[in-house]
């Protein structure tokens, strides 16, 4: 819809943090409590207990799921497959890749891309994916496809990492604002796109920014 409609806005986290205090077992364990573990005699006969447990983090600021799924919404730079609109079912043109910014004021220069090739889910080859110089608002076109001799009867995939390349006030350097995964189009592939893909290059932080 955020791409779709340009007036679109909505989708607002009303909750940053699961809102729950500590408690204790009978045999002294600390555990996250909610409404109902205290002992009240009144809870709230509208709303399930566990309504203040709707956060994206966990009480103690650990990421849920749901948090590196808002990241990867969240992210400045977008990058989607090029379709070749000459077929009446358009199909991804191979090794071609749309990098589109949505940052209101940073151009790409704020960020380094980084890809890793895999081969039946194992990382084969890493590297350094080298990023035009797009303005905030504007896309461009690249071609992109790693040099490496494939096999016969294996699955390729594309892994592309986007990391600031330099201190932000909210961030270090390196820390990771999405990750994109693509189906090498030519390939013995069984999917041409996921969002969200795990990375294995230790340079790239996790961590959340709190």
């Amino acid at each position: 819809l955020l791409e779709k409609y340009p007036r679109f806005q909505g989708g607002y986290i009303w909750d940053w943090q699961d809102k729950c205090l500590i408690a204790r077992t009978p045999d002294g364990q600390e555990y996250y409590a909610y409404g109902g573990n205290f002992g009240e005699s009144i809870t709230d006969w509208v709303n399930p207990t566990f309504m203040t447990c709707n956060g994206i983090v966990l009480p103690d600021l650990t990421l849920k799921p749901v948090a590196r799924e808002v990241r990867q919404v969240y992210c400045p730079i977008s990058f989607e497959p090029v379709l070749d609109q000459a077929h009446r079912h358009p199909l991804p043109i191979p090794g071609r890749y749309r990098i589109m910014n949505r940052h209101l004021v940073l151009d790409t220069s704020h960020y380094n891309a980084v890809y890793a090739l895999r081969e039946n889910g194992h990382v084969v080859q890493t590297g350094v994916l080298n990023l035009p110089l797009v303005p905030a608002g504007g896309q461009a076109e690249i071609n992109f496809s790693p040099e490496r001799e494939k096999q016969t009867g294996v699955i390729y995939h594309i892994d592309i990492t986007l990391c600031y390349n330099r201190d932000m006030p909210f961030a270090p350097a390196g820390y990771e604002l999405g990750c994109w995964q693509f189906g090498l189009v030519g390939e013995s592939t069984e999917s041409d796109q996921t969002e969200d893909c795990a990375t294995d290059n230790p340079a790239i932080s996790h961590e959340p920014v709190l």
